[in-house]
């Protein structure tokens, strides 16, 4: 697995049976912000109301929903859509991956705990993910 100067790591195919903790979001192709949201939330049951950009980002902060202390969200894919909102996308993932994800518990035992909150795209995607991310 490799890593740039973005948070974000990547991924071949061949690598992909030794990530543990992982979750598979199948967004490749999703062509609306609503195909995506609703994609993340089905896999993760994410504490999230609507299927927009604001809901992702607050229900992936809000880390209830992680079970352990670690999570890899790996994405098969881009979704098919304009670069303005493809970058939307990959800002929100990112800025978690950063952030770590600090939040709160399901049972609120401990107000906070740090959550080891890695985010994986195929290698293919680099690229088009890095271009995005120095545009904006």
């Amino acid at each position: 697995m490799k890593q740039t100067h973005n948070h974000l790591k990547y991924f071949e195919e061949s690598e992909l049976d030794s990530l543990e903790n992982r979750v598979i979001v199948d967004v490749k192709g999703a062509a609306t912000e609503e195909e995506v949201v609703t994609e993340y939330y089905n896999k993760l049951n994410l504490p999230i109301h609507s299927s927009n950009w604001d809901a992702l980002d607050e229900g992936l902060g809000d880390c209830s929903w992680v079970a352990g202390d670690t999570i890899r969200l790996v994405n098969t894919g881009l979704p098919s859509m304009d670069d303005e909102e493809l970058a939307i996308f990959v800002a929100i993932l990112e800025g978690k991956s950063k952030f770590h994800g600090v939040g709160p518990t399901a049972e609120m035992e401990h107000p906070q705990r740090k959550i080891d909150f890695q985010v994986y795209f195929p290698e293919s995607a680099r690229e088009k993910i890095e271009e995005l991310m120095n545009r904006h």
